[in-house]
């Protein structure tokens, strides 16, 4: 995958400080062997909470996967980054998961299919990931000029 000479050094650089740099078969994240910076999709397991993976926006083609005892390890792995852009949750019993993530504090929480935007809902995230939406009929008012007008008559 393209991606901007910055993005990729970030990537690079977040592939080397995670905690337990295992990447699953073919998703090493090794450069292409074409000009430019190249970066293959790479999902890096890894171990504890501690990983920057999992406390970090990496905004690549570089995700982690970590596993927990139940949901409540899991949530609070989830919750613990000072971010919230956006999440994927990945089970086979989707209703499950979907009970689930209402708990993911993430302005977005995608089940069993990985973060995008559609043009008809809002995008947004919490915490140090931003504030307001984007896009849907909420985004709309993030363009809106809107004005205030109070008129008292009489006494």
């Amino acid at each position: 995958m393209a991606i901007g000479a910055g993005q990729f050094a970030t990537c690079r650089l977040i592939q080397r400080r995670s905690s337990s740099p295992r990447a699953a078969p073919n998703s090493a994240g090794a450069p292409e062997l074409a000009p430019g910076a190249w970066f293959s999709p790479s999902i890096v397991e890894v171990d504890g909470h501690d990983s920057v993976l999992l406390s970090d926006e990496t905004f690549g083609p570089l995700g982690a996967l970590t596993t927990g005892a139940d949901d409540d390890e899991l949530v609070a792995i989830a919750n613990s980054s000072r971010y919230g852009l956006s999440s994927s949750l990945w089970s086979t019993d989707s209703e499950h998961a979907a009970s689930v993530s209402g708990r993911i504090h993430a302005g977005a929480v995608f089940v069993n299919t990985i973060s995008t935007t559609d043009p008809r809902l809002p995008t947004g995230g919490v915490k140090a990931s931003g504030y307001g939406r984007e896009l849907g009929r909420w985004g709309v008012y993030e363009l809106a000029n809107l004005q205030t007008l109070r008129i008292r008559r009489g006494t």
